[in-house]
């Protein structure tokens, strides 16, 4: 071990890139911008972790916001996050969720959820057959099956290039939705198979359909940009009965969905719906909240 970083207890600390590590850990006390991009538009925050808590702040969304070039971000990230000094640059955590698309696989081959992670993202078709090489593929690993999401890797990288000639450092790519479906599936009224998790975001809405606590089927649909998104929510609801007639949905819906009422739409197709809330948390904060969760 190296004396000095001994003494002054460098050798101890984490390095802020390492991706195995919470961000808690990594960025204690600091605050980090948060951005997330799609077809339902820009929602930006800042968040930080101290004292054991993770807060949120500054959260704000602009639904019209979905047709800007991703390299919009780094320009209106400001309004949340200051970009870096001297010091280095300002840690981002960055969702890009153009041309979402999600997979159910079985019998995954994987030793855990961070090896299943690292196999998507260097060598997603040792997991998924047909796997596209222009896809970001992400997901959640449970007792063998694998819950994955995909987004489309070109926006990802224009939008994190031009955070980075910005003096922003993005530290976590992530993908909003699946980060929310993570905190539903631990829910004990899903667990119980009582309801059904739902998330709406970006203009998509994904449900996994569980039987026993195992993962068994997706059902997803995008409904924004050919004005027929109240009719796609419905048919969307009636493909989820046919697969499960529980009816009952516990449902996370992001601010970022083009400015559609999305729950109106889903009550309109008969859908019951439950909000997921989390302890004291708003509700429009829930997802920079999931991303940096852990």
């Amino acid at each position: 071990m190296n004396i000095q970083a001994a003494f002054t207890f460098s050798a101890y600390r984490y390095h802020p890139l390492d991706l195995r590590v919470p961000l808690a850990e990594r960025f204690p006390g600091r605050a980090l911008g948060y951005a997330s991009y799609g077809p339902g538009g820009l929602s930006l925050a800042s968040v930080r972790h101290a004292n054991g808590q993770l807060f949120v702040s500054h959260h704000t969304t602009d639904p019209q916001a979905g047709g800007m070039p991703p390299a919009e971000i780094a320009s209106r990230i400001r309004a949340v996050a200051r970009p870096g000094s001297l010091f280095g640059p300002t840690p981002v955590i960055l969702g890009v969720s153009s041309k979402l698309e999600w997979h159910i696989k079985t019998a995954v081959e994987a030793a855990g959820q961070e090896d299943f992670v690292y196999q998507l993202r260097t060598e997603p078709q040792k997991i998924l057959s047909g796997a596209n090489v222009a896809i970001n593929y992400t997901g959640l690993l449970h007792d063998g099956s694998g819950l994955i999401f995909g987004v489309h890797g070109h926006d990802l990288n224009l939008a994190g290039e031009a955070l980075q000639r910005a003096r922003y450092q993005v530290v976590r790519r992530t993908v909003p939705a699946l980060a929310v479906m993570n905190l539903l599936l631990a829910d004990p009224r899903v667990t119980r198979h009582e309801m059904l998790p739902l998330v709406v975001d970006q203009g998509f809405a994904v449900c996994l359909l569980t039987d026993s606590n195992v993962w068994k089927e997706t059902q997803g649909q995008p409904f924004l940009g050919a004005n027929t998104g109240t009719k796609d929510l419905a048919d969307l609801v009636e493909r989820i009965r046919n697969f499960d007639a529980i009816g009952k949905f516990l449902v996370a819906i992001s601010p970022a969905n083009g400015g559609m009422a999305v729950e109106d739409a889903l009550r309109g197709a008969n859908a019951e719906l439950t909000r997921f809330t989390l302890n004291h948390l708003p509700e429009e904060d829930l997802f920079p909240y999931a991303c940096a969760l852990f």
